[in-house]
């Protein structure tokens, strides 16, 4: 995939997860099947990783010469730190932050093989391989938050 079409896809993921998550009524933001997230903790969860993973990995391939790219435990954090009290808005308004953050660094690094190796996977992720990953994570989560409203729906039906 070239450049400028990875960057057409992180703009419009962006906003087709804003555009859907706006949509969803406030009573069924909460609510969830047994073992599964709600579309607020499923987006809380995607805001949480662009800040803290993504975007910091971005930073440091761009900046550093093949940094380490230290494991986060995406669960842990949700389980210490997700608040169902957040709005929906600040929600949306940090990852179209991050996320825009996100595009202005790729547009502006002329070398997206540039890498860091990641801790744990012992793994070279290059910033295209990064971007990517945040692409396919964010419509992966839309379609998680998609379906937890199919699932809604069918649920009061009977």
């Amino acid at each position: 995939m070239n450049r400028q079409t990875m960057l057409d896809l992180l703009r419009r993921s962006g906003d087709d997860l804003k555009r859907y998550v706006s949509e969803i009524p406030p009573d069924r933001l909460h609510w969830h099947v047994d073992n599964e997230w709600s579309a607020h903790e499923t987006l809380a969860h995607v805001c949480e990783i662009e800040r803290h993973v993504f975007i910091v990995r971005m930073q440091r391939v761009a900046a550093e010469h093949q940094p380490l790219l230290e494991y986060f435990d995406e669960v842990a954090w949700h389980g210490e730190h997700y608040d169902p009290t957040q709005s929906v808005a600040d929600l949306l308004a940090d990852f179209t932050g991050v996320r825009g953050r996100e595009i202005a660094l790729l547009e502006a690094q002329p070398d997206w093989s540039r890498w860091g190796l990641h801790e744990k996977a012992q793994k070279r992720y290059s910033l295209e391989f990064i971007a990517l990953y945040a692409l396919h994570h964010t419509w992966e989560h839309l379609n998680q938050i998609a379906n937890t409203q199919l699932e809604y729906e069918l649920a009061q039906q009977g």
